[in-house]
């Protein structure tokens, strides 16, 4: 058996894939996690290598850097093979809810829904700018993926089966928290408030989970005011360095949204991956914990949690977890990834059977805080801390 984990770029957002591979069946399972931004490249991989075959679909949150490209390609493919569906929205209310919010609120909903940066499909008339907007909507305008979509919320604790044989192994569940769920629904609740001055249905309500995304999706379109400190007078040393991963995050600053992300583990044969979406480094940190005996938990791969934000990482959760291969995804100016969040994995101790902490990113552009560590007159220091950054985005281990 082989596991391959790829990582696109994607903008400034997120796109992995899972392949898993029995060689002596010629069977495969392809799990494909978030999509910022549908490239050429990604659908290219999606219909010659995968033969336009999802196993598995793995929406994280609502962010359009997680969920804008696979709307996007949902509507460029509209007989993509998809086994199953996991996104976490308000899927679990009563479909036969009666109760409809006032007309005039609707319109105005359907407005904002316009302000969505998000893909159209102008030669699909039955298609609605609305539903092309959302991937909730969407999903319910596609009996065959609307199927598959997974109809409970998941949480930590949750575990979830990967398709029908054991042989794939099975996701474990670390993030969201139950409370950042209860908190995201009160957080859609203010939102509704805060739009159209007034409150929601006290019940179940007519398509919930659309409005419900859409609002969490504007939400997060706000401009966040984020003040950095200049770069371009950094120099690059050891102590520097420390400095910098002594740094514990600030998770005030995370949105409740990103607060309810979903994190899994893949777990199979003893073989472990690390998928940490957005979630903060906190409940990643309790959940590990929990879930896994010792101090010092190995896995195949990580995923760095938010696109190496500084407000995701702590020291805690990056002495609890390692292993020899950590992705970083995408990256946004002045958001991430940080040094911070950089330092506290190149300086990692070295132990357990790893030589080198190899970090791959799939993205430069504007990330002015990566753009310095990858200048090759820091490649000797960082060969000294046994770490090496690459941009080569694969790798594949035998289980």
């Amino acid at each position: 058996m082989k596991a391959m984990i790829r990582t696109f770029q994607s903008g400034c957002g997120d796109c992995i894939f899972l392949i898993l591979e029995d060689e002596k069946s010629d069977e495969s399972f392809h799990i494909m996690i978030d999509c910022g931004i549908f490239t050429p490249e990604i659908k290219a991989f999606l219909e010659i290598d995968l033969g336009l075959r999802i196993d598995m679909l793995i929406v994280t949150h609502y962010d359009d850097d997680h969920v804008a490209g696979i709307i996007k390609m949902l509507l460029e493919f509209g007989s993509l093979e998809i086994g199953k569906i996991i996104f976490n929205c308000f899927q679990n209310y009563d479909e036969n809810a009666t109760v409809k919010i006032p007309a005039e609120d609707k319109q105005l909903l359907d407005q904002y829904a316009a302000n969505i940066h998000l893909a159209s499909n102008p030669n699909n008339t039955k298609i609605s700018a609305t539903q092309a907007a959302l991937l909730s909507l969407l999903l319910k305008s596609n009996d065959k993926w609307f199927h598959v979509w997974e109809r409970n919320i998941l949480a930590e604790g949750d575990s979830i089966k990967i398709g029908n044989d054991s042989k794939w192994g099975q996701f474990q569940v670390l993030s969201p928290s139950k409370e950042a769920w209860d908190s995201l629904k009160n957080y859609f609740v203010n939102e509704y408030v805060k739009l159209l001055h007034a409150r929601p249905p006290q019940t179940a309500f007519e398509n919930q989970d659309a409005y419900w995304e859409m609002l969490l999706r504007i939400a997060a379109l706000k401009p966040q005011i984020r003040e950095r400190i200049p770069i371009s007078s950094y120099i690059i040393s050891k102590p520097f360095l420390q400095k910098k991963a002594s740094v514990d995050p600030n998770e005030t600053d995370i949105t409740i949204p990103n607060k309810a992300s979903l994190a899994l583990v893949w777990e199979c044969k003893g073989k472990k991956i690390l998928l940490s979406g957005d979630a903060i480094a906190s409940q990643l940190y309790e959940a590990i914990k929990k879930h896994y005996e010792g101090n010092h938990i190995m896995f195949e791969a990580i995923k760095i949690p938010h696109h190496g934000s500084k407000n995701n990482m702590s020291n805690s959760l990056s002495l609890l977890v390692d292993s020899d291969h950590y992705f970083l995804t995408g990256g946004k100016k002045n958001e991430g990834p940080n040094l911070e969040t950089m330092a506290k994995i190149i300086l990692h101790p070295i132990g357990n059977g790893i030589l080198f902490h190899t970090i791959h990113y799939n993205r430069t552009l504007n990330l002015t805080e990566l753009q310095l560590l990858v200048k090759d007159e820091y490649k000797e220091l960082l060969e000294s801390c046994h770490a090496k950054l690459t941009n080569e985005n694969e790798y594949t281990f035998e289980y």
